[in-house]
Order: structure tokens, then sequence, then C-alpha cells
């Protein structure tokens, strides 16, 4: 039996996703999972991982590998809490180690969806700097969403607000 994040009372099947006392989003159906930018081999090593163990201190895997080592005297038969933060965590490591192209290809449409007209070279060399930081494919609008922003109406601040306190022009330029 699964429970909720915190332990206590089932976590059911048939409801949508929550926000548990931690307001953490605990998500449930698997619509749920890729609306949230999680990436598919994230959730099925997230769910494999509930209740079993694939062993060796490795909490990365593929789903052949875990067929090839599942064993159910392994499983643990005791209800196991949901350990939504987990899944965050093993997303962002599925993204580290995604190839470029593959992840580019995924984070277009999230941005065009969001109403930038992306470039997909330049998407193309902003994904390195974004993969290690990713921990959803949905947190691309926030950390990248600049670089496809329309500047051609964009105002340059006022020099005052860009020198730092207890510095002067070019103190600040050197900084």
């Amino acid at each position: 039996v699964l429970l909720n994040p915190n332990g206590k009372g089932k976590l059911s099947k048939r409801h949508a996703g929550f926000d548990d006392p931690d307001g953490k989003q605990v998500l449930v159906l698997a619509h749920e999972f890729k609306e949230a930018g999680y990436l598919p081999e994230a959730v099925m090593n997230f769910l494999i991982n509930i209740g079993w163990h694939f062993g060796d201190d490795r909490e990365i895997f593929t789903v052949q590998e875990a067929i090839e080592r599942f064993d159910l005297k392994d499983v643990n038969p005791a209800n196991s809490a949901y350990p939504i933060e987990k899944l965050d965590w093993l997303n962002g490591q599925y993204m580290q180690s995604s190839d470029a192209d593959y992840l580019a290809s995924l984070l277009q449409p999230i941005l065009e969806n969001a109403g930038y007209t992306v470039d997909s070279d330049r998407l193309k060399q902003v994904v390195p700097i974004l993969q290690v930081r990713l921990k959803t494919l949905n947190d691309v609008i926030d950390m990248a969403g600049f670089f496809f922003d329309d500047w051609s109406n964009f105002t340059a601040p006022s020099e005052d607000i860009l020198i730092q306190k207890k510095m002067d022009a070019e103190q600040t330029k050197t900084v």
C-alpha cells in the first residue's frame, strides 16, 4: 500500500494530485507527471523504487535492468510512504545525463506553449547550461525564457541602478 508522503492515509489512485501539508505538490495521475515536466524514464525509475530497491546502493537504473534484477522476495511487504521529493532529484539526474538534442526537443514545445519564439540553434546552445540546473522540464520557462524574449522593446536600466552601494561606476564595472 502506498501512503501519502506524510505516512498518514492511503494514496488514492482515484483522486487527482494535491498539495501536502508542507505545500509540496503530490502527483498521482499519469498525465499529471507529464504536465509537471517529468521525464517518463524518471517517473518509471521513481515508481519502481517504491517498496523495492535495486541493490548495490543504486537508485538510478533502466526498466530493463530492474526487470533482470527483480525478485519478489526483495519487495518490502510494509506500507511505503510516497517519497515525492525524490522524484525531483531523479528527474534532475535523468536530465543531466540526457542527450542535449533530445532534451532540446522536449523543452522547445514547453517554451513555445509559453509564448516564446524558439530558435532551435540557440536552444541547443542553452541546453548544456540548463541541464545541470533543471529539476523539471517546466523549469526552463523561468530559467531560460529570457533567451527567447523579444528584445526589440528592451530599455536598459539607468546607470544609477546598476552601480553597487559604496562603489562608483568604475568599481562596479570592474567587479
